[in-house]
C-alpha cells in the first residue's frame, strides 16, 4: 500500500491567527486561521483543490486549535466538531453540502 506525504514549512504570526489541525475522513491538514470555522473552510477548500472528486468526506469535520492546546494541554477545550455540510456551504459548495445533508441528515 502506497502513500504520500506533503511537508510544508509554515510560519504563523500567532498574534493575528492560530494554528489548527483539521481532520475529516482519511485526511488531515494544518492551517492557520482566525477561528475553527474558517480553518475548516480553508482546509476543505485546499483538499478539494488537491484531490478533486477523489476527496473523501465524513459527516463531521474536527478542528483542533493547536496554538491553544500547546499552551493549555486540555485537548477537549481546543477541539471542536463541525457538520461537514455547514463547512461545505461556507466554502460555496452548496450542491455538495445539500447532498451530504440528504445522506447524513446533518
Amino acid at each position: 500500500m502506497g502513500f504520500y506525504v506533503n511537508i510544508y514549512a509554515m510560519i504563523v504570526n500567532l498574534k493575528k491567527e492560530k494554528l489548527y489541525l483539521v481532520k475529516c475522513s482519511d485526511w488531515q491538514v494544518a492551517v492557520s486561521s482566525t477561528d475553527h470555522y474558517e480553518a475548516c473552510t480553508s482546509a476543505v477548500t485546499h483538499m478539494i483543490n488537491e484531490q478533486g472528486k477523489n476527496l473523501k468526506l465524513s459527516c463531521v469535520i474536527v478542528s483542533v486549535d493547536v496554538s491553544s492546546f500547546a499552551e493549555d494541554l486540555r485537548e477537549d477545550e481546543a477541539t471542536m466538531f463541525h457538520p461537514a455540510s455547514k463547512i461545505l456551504a461556507n466554502a460555496g459548495l452548496h450542491d455538495i453540502s445539500k447532498n451530504l445533508k440528504e445522506v447524513f441528515g446533518t
